[in-house]
């Protein structure tokens, strides 16, 4: 993902994330994800994705719990897949550091994922 991409609705908001405080979009134009293991989730519609982050050049493990959401058919005849990825990561682990006490620590992460498969 690219960071410039960042896009929450808000203008100012989507700016200071992009900032040198939060992302620093400049210097860190990407986070990337890297999966290292792939199992079954808490649930028989779950999976659960363990791999590792990537932001702001510092790499931690973390683990995806995904949900199948819904399967479909494109216009085309194509079958689509939504996925919903989550997990909770600690910013300071990954030196987004901005507005100490004003924003926390913890971040929730929501990921969707609309995938095409190929025959």
């Amino acid at each position: 993902m690219m960071t410039k991409s960042i896009d929450t609705g808000s203008v100012t908001r989507d700016r200071q994330l992009r900032s040198a405080s939060f992302l620093n979009s400049d210097s860190y134009p990407s986070i990337r994800f890297k999966s290292l293991q792939v199992g079954p989730g808490k649930d028989r519609d779950m999976l659960s994705i363990r791999g590792e982050l990537t932001i702001r050049d510092k790499s931690r493990e973390v683990v995806l719990n995904v949900t199948e959401v819904d399967r479909s058919r494109s216009p085309q005849g194509d079958e689509v897949v939504y996925y919903v990825a989550e997990t909770t990561i600690n910013r300071f682990d990954f030196g987004v550091k901005g507005w100490r006490g004003v924003v926390g620590s913890t971040l929730k992460v929501v990921i969707n994922v609309q995938a095409n498969r190929e025959e």
